[in-house]
């Protein structure tokens, strides 16, 4: 029995939403692992967040996908209980599933992309509905600037996912403009929380090029999303050249710095200091026999995460293993806003 705290439970999968049936049985063996676990009684929900908890994810194949993110609200803010459901999420991992632990005190402080759509449309599969009721955004205004740069950094793993043969082209370049026309309606404050809603946002009021071509990049997204075929967006190159273009020039609007993308992240980098990051970082990395890094006592250990893509896609550690880069991108806490500004 999962502790709800107040909160009125409702502990079975539900498939009577908009989701695929092909997602939503994925999505129901997945919970089933999860509730043969001891860790569950600190489950107070299952939220299907994103695309997949409206429909409006790409068909799946057999076996494989990465486009079903779940939720795991819990009673516990314990990175043990975070692992412990990490682990049971990685068994599924080929089911498409990704996700993580998100501690019910921190959904009622951070404002991210996430919690924003799953407070306007998560689909809760199992647990207390009433928990996303509790997240404090109400409109795009809500969601800090911060997010579009979080969104650009983190689109970077795309790019390696597919040096690692774990993306495929197709996907990698949609997902990039998809990206990169999400983080220019962030940073305009008219963020939508489906993909249905921002292609007629777009319509209705253009991007403006900050990359060439945005607005038709980003509107033949949906031809990609619905599954259609379709002449490719740009190529692979173009898709990653544009995305660095997209996260200096966001960097620089969130900093008010110029210069390069690498001199905004140093500055980047010496502006953070989340040691709750580093004080949990480095005993991890101990716990399993990674070296310890004198760069994760001086840097806040996304940032450096970041960097280390960064450097992986320009040649500048092109002999990393992008399988390891995209292991600790996935485990690695990233700096998350409590305020609405910047």
């Amino acid at each position: 029995m999962s502790f709800t705290g107040g909160l009125e439970a409702d502990h079975r999968v539900d498939s009577s939403n908009s989701m695929r049936p092909e997602t939503a049985a994925r999505v129901a063996a997945c919970v089933e692992k999860l509730r043969r676990q001891r860790v569950y009684r600190h489950v107070l929900a299952v939220v299907v967040c994103g695309s997949a908890g409206r429909g409006e994810d790409r068909p799946l194949p057999p076996g494989g996908g990465s486009d079903i993110d779940l939720m795991i609200i819990t009673d516990s803010r314990s990175p043990f209980v975070g692992r412990r459901i990490a682990q049971v999420l990685n068994e599924s991992r080929d089911s498409g599933i990704e996700g993580g632990q998100v501690p019910r005190a921190t959904l009622r402080v951070h404002r991210t992309l996430l919690n924003y759509e799953a407070r306007c449309n998560g689909t809760v599969v199992d647990g207390a509905r009433a928990v996303l009721a509790e997240i404090p955004m109400r409109g795009p205004a809500d969601i800090p600037r911060w997010e579009a740069v979080r969104l650009l950094f983190n689109r970077l793993f795309e790019h390696i996912k597919l040096s690692a043969g774990l993306q495929d082209e197709d996907g990698c370049i949609a997902k990039t403009y998809e990206a990169i026309g999400e983080a220019q309606l962030v940073l305009e404050r008219r963020y939508r929380p489906s993909f249905a809603e921002r292609w007629e946002e777009v319509r209705e009021r253009p991007l403006p090029e900050t990359v060439p071509r945005l607005q038709e990049k980003y509107l033949q997204t949906a031809t990609h999303r619905l599954g259609a075929t379709a002449p490719p967006i740009a190529s692979v190159e173009t898709a990653q050249a544009d995305l660095l273009q997209a996260l200096s020039a966001a960097l620089g609007l969130y900093t008010g710095l110029d210069g390069d993308l690498q001199a905004k992240l140093a500055a980047l980098s010496r502006q953070e200091h989340n040691w709750l990051h580093r004080v949990y970082w480095i005993p991890r990395n101990a716990l399993l026999g990674e070296p310890i890094l004198l760069r994760y006592v001086l840097t806040d250990p996304s940032l450096v995460i970041w960097r280390d893509g960064l450097d992986y896609l320009t040649g500048r550690a092109a002999a990393a293993d992008p399988a390891k880069l995209l292991l600790r991108w996935q485990a690695c806490p990233q700096i998350l806003r409590p305020r609405v500004c910047p």
